[in-house]
């Protein structure tokens, strides 16, 4: 059985109701020089203090040079996740560790590597996938433990595949460089790949007066 979390660090994961941490590995950083145990050490802090980028930057010189390094391909998946931004990363260095793990035991540790990849699956626009992990938690956890976290994750899962096969269709309507309204632009997002076009939330304050 290989084991590869001897301890964690909390860093708080948005939108998703369980904590996931960089986590030290003493099995795994025996395979590293000194040096390299070192620049490994060095990433958890960064990532203990939400500078994901940065330890990302060392751990991806790392494994590199270890792609059998479970730890390494871990914490990876756990920065991108947090660090937002690059599910596919998350997704990749995840599953991974799931394909090099050889321990077929539940425990918590693992039950919470397969959330983080259901909820990898969730942002790579993968319902069905991330669904399926879900179910496997679900059936493992038999003091449900995880109960509240697996039926949200089921029920965003379950709506995203409704919706992806029933679309509704959106018909745009280019309105010119000047839109007749009086509230705020929020959140402007490109319509087009040039980003020549974009779409803008108005949102009108509960305060403010209806204009005539």
């Amino acid at each position: 059985m290989t084991t590869f979390w001897s301890k964690t660090i909390a860093i708080s994961l948005a939108l998703v109701s369980l904590t996931f941490g960089a986590v030290d590995a003493q099995t795994s950083t025996k395979q590293l020089s000194p040096d390299e145990a070192q620049a490994f050490q060095k990433a958890l802090k960064l990532a203990n203090k939400a500078n994901n980028r940065d330890a990302i930057g060392i751990l991806r010189g790392l494994y590199d040079k270890h792609p059998e390094n479970l730890s390494i391909a871990y914490n990876l998946g756990i920065c991108y996740i947090n660090a937002s931004g690059n599910p596919d990363s998350t997704l990749f260095f995840l599953e991974r560790v799931r394909e090099l793990d050889d321990n077929d035991s539940w425990d918590d540790t693992r039950r919470e590597l397969y959330l983080a990849i259901a909820r990898a699956n969730q942002l790579c626009g993968k319902p069905k996938e991330a669904l399926k992990v879900y179910q496997e938690v679900e059936a493992s956890d038999k003091k449900g433990t995880y109960a509240e976290i697996i039926q949200e994750g089921k029920d965003v899962c379950a709506t995203a595949i409704v919706l992806m096969n029933q679309p509704v269709r959106l018909v745009m309507r280019h309105c010119g460089t000047q839109i007749n309204s009086d509230y705020n632009d929020y959140r402007p997002t490109p319509a087009t790949g040039d980003e020549a076009d974009r779409i803008l939330a108005k949102i009108e304050s509960r305060s403010a007066a209806i204009p005539s």
